[in-house]
């Protein structure tokens, strides 16, 4: 009985109206440690983003910094819903440094002094280890600051990983393709006339369109933020690149930093008005910014998010979770910010005390985290005492709205990933019923419109097979919404032209 009432207030969730109210089970309520040492110090911890936001994973990985005097290891975790396993050193060296991970999905980038000057190195996860350390390019010069991501996309022949990274002051780009294991189409992002710093990737909203956004250093003292949108083509010709474009505004920008919404969100800290704001926008928005932090006291350093990708949420809220880096007078915290979005100006915050404002804190959060029927967003940090520092973590904790219901407790219904996918512009849908059941599937694209209507009827029990024609629409990302007497079920397909 107490399943059957869980069911169904899941489903009831899903069907209330868009703009209600969602139950909060625990808000960053409580602080747990998930590593420390006597031995050694846990430093600037990096979530991977799982492959897909949408595809409801029980992990992501976690990589950090394990340093021992004058030389560091890079270390990696499989984070899980309420647990980690074991440590993997990633880095495999003695005597040297090793900074700065960077992680996306089941490869990561670092730099690394073991040859001297700055390198950077790559390990890959084959389903079941990581590989040893691969030296990526063996320049004499320093190549610091890497931030890859990849395209999320199948089969194997569309799946590519991006690179960006700095070389002295200039930024660079390279290509990793999954199919064959080269790197091709390095790429001198900008020219070093400036010093550009934090280099970053982003998804635009169409599966060709990403971005190289990065901070620039412009005489007078002044950082503005700039981006160079490039179009993958998947067909084995160079990428194209657009010219770089300036994100300008009167005051400067700083931290710049990378968050999943509806869409990724860049986000970086502004100073105006005697305030300090977290703004953000979508890659191929990048002159309609938002406040993230409006109405919310303090002055905000740094800030990154996440969504829980589910269509009733995309249509409010930028973020479920946004952790912020505040100050107040002469204090830091953490303000853990639920559901800032474009109706809700004034939403429900927390403040967590971390000591005065000389210290120099690194977090990260990560994506969803799914067990059963709900989802956990962490946010880890950088805690320092006695000498010592280890990473803590704290979390939002909800329920899994939406996604599977079945308030029947029979293995009654099943809904497949649409084949070929992605498709262009035709793919299948198939699903089988055990009883006879009214039946509805519906398409949406990415902001939770729907676009089509593909069955509304009574249907005998029985397997089922439906064709989705994507000619009308424009590439991108959409999803497929099946319902039953009972039964809810999302999957997401990619369309590309």
């Amino acid at each position: 009985m107490k399943n059957y009432i869980k069911n169904v207030l899941i489903l009831l969730c899903f069907i209330i109206p868009l703009n209600a109210a969602v139950s909060q089970i625990q808000f960053f309520d409580s602080v747990k440690t998930v590593v420390s040492s006597p031995t050694y110090d846990y430093k600037n911890p990096v979530f991977s983003k799982n492959d897909d936001q949408y595809g409801f994973s029980n992990h992501c990985w976690l990589a950090y910094e394990r340093h021992s005097g004058n030389a560091s290891e890079i270390v990696v975790r499989k984070a899980m819903y309420s647990s980690y396993e074991n440590e993997i050193v990633i880095s495999n060296t003695t005597n040297s440094l090793n900074l700065n991970p960077a992680l996306y999905n089941e490869m990561i980038v670092w730099q690394s002094n073991a040859r001297g000057n700055w390198d950077l190195y790559y390990s890959i996860f084959s389903g079941n280890s990581w590989s040893a350390p691969l030296l990526l390019d063996s320049s004499d010069s320093n190549e610091t600051d890497p931030y890859i991501r990849n395209n999320s996309l199948a089969p194997i022949q569309y799946n590519f990983t991006y690179l960006t990274y700095k070389r002295d002051n200039s930024i660079r780009f390279k290509r990793y393709k999954t199919s064959t294991g080269v790197w091709d189409n390095d790429t001198l992002v900008t020219d070093g006339i400036y010093e550009d710093l934090t280099p970053h990737l982003s998804k635009g909203s169409f599966s060709t369109q990403f971005g190289v956004e990065f901070l620039r250093k412009l005489p007078g003292g002044i950082t503005r933020l700039y981006q160079r949108l490039f179009y993958e083509n998947y067909t084995g010709l160079p990428i194209a690149w657009e010219n770089e474009l300036e994100l300008y505004q009167p005051n400067s920008q700083s931290n710049l930093s990378l968050s999943y919404a509806t869409s990724e969100f860049l986000t970086y800290s502004y100073d105006t008005l005697n305030n300090v704001n977290i703004l953000g926008f979508e890659t191929n928005l990048f002159h309609s910014k938002i406040v993230i932090t409006k109405n919310v006291p303090g002055k905000h350093l740094l800030g990154k998010g996440a969504l829980m990708g589910i269509i009733i949420d995309n249509l409010n809220y930028y973020f479920s979770a946004f952790s912020v880096l505040s100050k107040f007078s002469d204090s830091l915290f953490f303000t853990f910010i639920n559901r800032p979005g474009s109706f809700n100006e004034n939403p429900e915050y927390k403040k967590l005390y971390l000591g005065d404002t000389s210290l120099s804190i690194k977090f990260n959060v990560s994506t969803p985290i799914f067990n059963q029927n709900f989802y956990r967003i962490k946010t880890v940090w950088e805690q320092t005492s006695g000498g010592r520092t280890s990473l803590v973590e704290s979390y939002l904790t909800d329920f899994l709205i939406g996604i599977e219901s079945n308030t029947s407790g029979e293995v009654n219904f099943y809904l497949s990933q649409n084949y070929p996918n992605p498709f262009n512009p035709m793919t299948i849908i198939s699903y089988q019923l055990a009883n006879s059941d009214f039946v509805t599937l519906k398409i949406f694209d990415v902001l939770g419109n729907e676009i089509e209507v593909l069955i509304n009827e009574k249907l005998n029990a029985g397997e089922y097979e439906i064709e989705f024609d994507g000619s009308d629409y424009p590439s991108g990302i959409y999803f497929y919404r099946i319902e039953t007497d009972g039964f809810v079920q999302i999957k997401r397909m990619m369309l590309v032209k």
